[in-house]
C-alpha cells in the first residue's frame, strides 16, 4: 500500500491533514463506480498513514505527525478528534476495515 505523505510549509507532516481527510468521502454518494473506487483507495491509504502515525502512548497524534516528540511539537487535541472523526465515518460508510481503525478511534477519543 503506497504511503500518503500531505506536507505543509516542506517542515513536516502537519495535523490539519484532518482537513484533508474529512473532506474525503464527502463526494462518495454523488460518484460514479470509476470515482468511487479512486476516493475509497484514496481515502484507505490516507488513513492506513494516519493509523501508522498515532502515538502509542496517548492515542493521539502529533502536531507535526512525522516528528514525535521533536522539541515544541505536541499532541494536537483538535487534529486528533478531528482525525476520530474521520476513521470512524469511514468505518461507518464501509470503506475501512471496523476493528482496527475503532480501536485507534477508541483510544484516541479517550485521550
Amino acid at each position: 500500500m503506497p504511503q500518503v505523505r500531505v506536507q505543509s510549509s516542506g517542515d513536516g507532516v502537519w495535523g490539519s491533514i484532518v482537513w484533508h481527510s474529512d473532506d474525503t468521502l464527502e463526494p462518495l454518494q454523488f460518484s460514479c463506480d470509476a470515482a468511487r473506487q479512486w476516493i475509497e483507495s484514496h481515502f484507505q491509504d490516507l488513513m492506513q498513514s494516519v493509523v501508522e502515525a498515532v502515538d502509542a502512548e496517548t492515542g493521539g497524534w502529533w502536531r507535526i505527525m512525522d516528528q514525535p516528540g521533536k522539541e515544541g511539537n505536541y499532541i494536537e487535541s483538535s487534529a486528533s478528534a478531528m482525525l476520530v472523526y474521520s476513521l470512524m465515518k469511514g468505518v461507518w460508510v464501509g470503506v475501512l476495515e471496523t476493528k482496527a481503525c475503532v480501536d485507534v478511534a477508541v483510544k484516541a477519543w479517550a485521550y
